[in-house]
């Protein structure tokens, strides 16, 4: 939890989640070796997602909720935990990354610039 009773980030309510339900991560980390072994060398975490949402409607375990929000913190995950397929996923920064850049960089705006 935060501290000072900031609020929860994208990226908590991820670390939560993945906690929670660490089958979900196991599921993408089977499909996208799947992927590698057909010999592909980047794709989609889009299409993962997508196929995890198919196969937990069709086996009847439809519990899971997949937030799409959740997709970049599950490719940034893989290629942390599988660092010999850094770059399979294109990553952006997220939003949340992109608000720590510019706090760090705050020095570089001038007063009519803003951070988006």
């Amino acid at each position: 939890m935060k501290k000072n009773d900031e609020p929860m980030t994208q990226e908590d309510y991820f670390k939560l989640y993945n906690t929670e339900n660490p089958e979900i991560y196991a599921m993408f980390v089977a499909y996208t070796y799947q992927l590698i072994s057909t010999g592909a060398t980047r794709f989609s975490a889009y299409l993962i997602f997508e196929r995890m949402r198919w196969e937990t409607m069709v086996s009847g375990n439809d519990g899971y909720k997949l937030n799409n929000n959740y997709r970049p913190y599950y490719a940034r995950q893989f290629m942390k935990d599988h660092p010999q397929y850094e770059g399979f996923f294109e990553t952006r920064r997220t939003v949340a990354e992109g608000a720590r850049w510019c706090k760090m960089t705050a020095w570089l705006h001038t007063p009519s610039s803003t951070c988006t």
